[in-house]
């Protein structure tokens, strides 16, 4: 099994492929083009109630299924990854520049608006408005 998701700078989907070379049945693979479905979903809150309502149950494969949802997870870490560089190199450019604020703010305890990590990585004084 295999799923190809291509995505832009602000994780959405623009690309969905699913692929059963091998499944329990032979009628598995009949299910892969649901996953087209996935399109133009954003990665960030609800996602995963997205992914079940579109393609959770018979409308899906459980197994592909899953792995979207684990690609939602690896999707969001390497974006974070990738934003948290540019701000350290726009840090390093303009100093005192305001940054993005982070999607990430408030998507779970570590990341709480009030709690050390973002005080830390994001100081308010250098935190703009919007979401990144």
């Amino acid at each position: 099994m295999r799923l190809v998701m291509t995505l832009d700078r602000e994780m959405l989907i623009r690309e969905m492929r699913a692929v059963t070379a091998t499944g329990a049945t032979p009628y598995c693979a009949e299910i892969n083009a649901a996953y087209a479905s996935l399109q133009g979903l954003r990665i960030g809150p609800g996602f995963k109630q997205q992914v079940k309502q579109r393609v959770g149950g018979v409308k899906g494969c459980t197994h592909l299924t899953e792995l979207v949802n684990t690609l939602g997870n690896t999707a969001m870490q390497t974006m974070f990854s990738l934003r948290r560089a540019e701000n350290a190199r726009r840090r390093t450019a303009e100093p005192d520049a305001p940054l993005p604020r982070p999607w990430v703010i408030d998507t779970c305890h570590a990341y709480r608006s009030d709690g050390e990590a973002v005080q830390r990585v994001w100081p308010l004084q250098r935190r703009a408005a919007q979401p990144a």
